[in-house]
């Protein structure tokens, strides 16, 4: 059974030093500085030149203050990446829809599916609707856009695809958000061999954070040694 490999962009320029937390907080909270600095976007830019040397395609999500610019347009093209929203404004239906028809405006292209940004506790940002209503997102992606991934924490008793083409619970790469009892990759990848299970990763945490660059390094190894497959976007799910 193929892993699936999800991204969310939530920092435009990351956490690592003092000056990307700044710039990637004015960013979320008040405008978009990336006029006068030239790393926008380089913890991402970082992760997939990684990914498309290991030939292994994402479903990657962006919030308004991380839209992809032309580098990263052309990464994901030569890696056939998936281009999804990581939705903030889901107060309702409406400011839903506005939020797509921003993110085409924006972009000049359609994004493919969806995924909800924050996991319900606080707020992330001064777009950013914090409640978190999975029954909702199903419900417009049967009328609007796809909604293949929840943000819930994969363990031993749950699933990870309760339904056909739906994922509500993740692998987290950050340790943090494990669950306890389900956390090291050897389990992973034994699961692996007889379910499709959907791992995420932020880019930022990837540039930061050494164990995160060698927990998905080591998952993408022992991938190839059992012989486990990585989902290509396009695909059925």
């Amino acid at each position: 059974m193929p892993l699936i490999l999800r991204i969310d962009v939530d920092k435009p320029y990351g956490h690592h030093n003092f000056r990307a937390k700044i710039a990637s907080k004015v960013s979320e909270n008040y405008f978009n500085v990336n006029w006068f600095m030239s790393d926008y976007l380089m913890p991402l830019k970082k992760l997939l030149i990684n990914l498309n040397q290991h030939e292994i395609s994402a479903f990657i999500y962006f919030r308004h203050c991380t839209l992809p610019d032309e580098q990263v347009f052309k990464l994901m093209d030569s890696g056939g990446h998936h281009l999804g929203i990581h939705a903030e404004n889901t107060r309702s239906e409406e400011s839903f829809l506005e939020e797509l028809k921003l993110f085409k405006e924006k972009t000049g292209r359609q994004a493919l599916s969806f995924t909800k940004h924050g996991i319900g506790v606080k707020k992330l940002g001064k777009n950013h609707y914090p409640k978190y209503e999975e029954s909702k997102y199903l419900e417009w992606s049967k009328k609007h856009l796809n909604f293949y991934f929840g943000n819930g924490i994969l363990d031993n008793k749950n699933i990870s695809n309760s339904t056909e083409s739906f994922f509500p619970n993740m692998f987290w790469i950050h340790r943090d958000y494990r669950d306890r009892d389900f956390s090291k990759i050897s389990s992973l990848i034994r699961r692996a061999k007889t379910e499709s299970i959907c791992i995420i990763v932020h880019p930022s945490n990837f540039y930061t954070y050494d164990f995160i660059r060698r927990d998905l390094k080591n998952i993408i190894k022992k991938s190839k040694k059992n012989g486990i497959d990585w989902f290509k976007p396009g695909q059925q799910l």
